[in-house]
């Protein structure tokens, strides 16, 4: 009962309610150049510093931590940025629906690497997820443009996402079974120093690819807010996802935190946002919740 219940705060304040902040400010601020390295930065300083804090009553590392921390980094600075572009280049509920569907590189990784087992129905859910892809990226008649910038953004989110899952049950699988407060030290100092390296990262382009001459000020005065929201919800969805994944099978968990997350990011695109699909588009949108509940199955 308790794991359900930490999914269903993963799917409200992890996978909507970080769209939806990140919706938010692509709209108000995303038209400022550069302004996403900027706003990444805020966001990762956030999430070190209370992982700093956490790390006072939790703290235990080796090298191979400080190792899986540094390719947790890259994928996620890679899922984050190219999020963020593939949301302001193009749709919330079929970017959100895209990007969900990393879940299966850690399902794969589970059933191929771990001997986690995925029923006929879970295979099933695969194919499934294929026909829904093709479907909700079909533009229709001709004369409709199709942007191969929102598609590159879009596949490079898509395996940035799902490689930090699949880095997240590398790292609980490589801590196997110990005492609470051990999982957790190794845990927090896993996301300690990913976040330190992505501060790094983060900083160093913010000032090789710099705002425009003037913005720098009013952006992080305005983006502060909504970077800091981001933050703190991130942080809080990744210590829960770590719980999560030593207690519960990858192929079970990825897909219940995704179906519920896509399907709540697309009422909100549809009816807040106002953003309108094709028949097929709305098919396969459907097909897609369906395929990640077959999944879990």
């Amino acid at each position: 009962m308790i794991y359900n219940i930490i999914m269903l705060t993963v799917v409200v304040i992890g996978v909507y309610m970080q769209n939806v902040v990140q919706k938010q400010y692509t709209l108000r601020l995303g038209g400022v150049k550069n302004s996403n390295y900027v706003y990444y930065f805020m966001m990762v300083i956030v999430e070190a510093i209370a992982f700093a804090v956490m790390s006072a009553f939790f703290f235990k590392a080796d090298a191979a931590t400080i190792g899986r921390a540094a390719l947790f980094a890259l994928a996620f600075g890679t899922c984050i940025t190219f999020q963020f572009l593939a949301i302001k280049n193009g749709s919330l509920a079929i970017t959100a629906l895209a990007v969900s569907f990393s879940l299966v590189i850690p399902t794969l990784y589970g059933v191929i690497f771990l001997g986690e087992r995925l029923s006929a129905l879970g295979y099933a859910g695969l194919g499934v997820l294929t026909i829904s892809l093709v479907l909700v990226n079909l533009t229709g008649k001709s004369g409709d443009k199709f942007s191969f910038k929102w598609l590159i953004c879009l596949i490079l989110a898509f395996l940035g996402n799902g490689f930090c899952s699949t880095v997240q049950k590398i790292h609980q699988t490589a801590i196997g079974e110990v005492d609470f407060h051990e999982y957790m030290g190794f845990s927090v100092s896993f996301m300690l120093f990913a976040m330190l390296f992505l501060c790094g990262v983060f900083g160093v382009m913010s000032v090789v690819f710099r705002t425009e001459k003037g913005e720098l000020a009013p952006l992080v005065k305005k983006g502060a807010v909504f970077a800091s929201a981001q933050g703190l919800m991130n942080g809080t969805v990744n210590i829960l996802m770590l719980v999560l994944a030593s207690r519960l099978d990858a192929a079970y968990m990825y897909p219940v935190v995704t179906a519920g997350g896509i399907a709540l990011t697309f009422v909100t695109a549809l009816i807040f946002y106002k953003e309108k699909f094709k028949p097929w588009q709305y098919a396969g949108y459907a097909l897609g919740v369906v395929s990640v509940i077959l999944l879990s199955l």
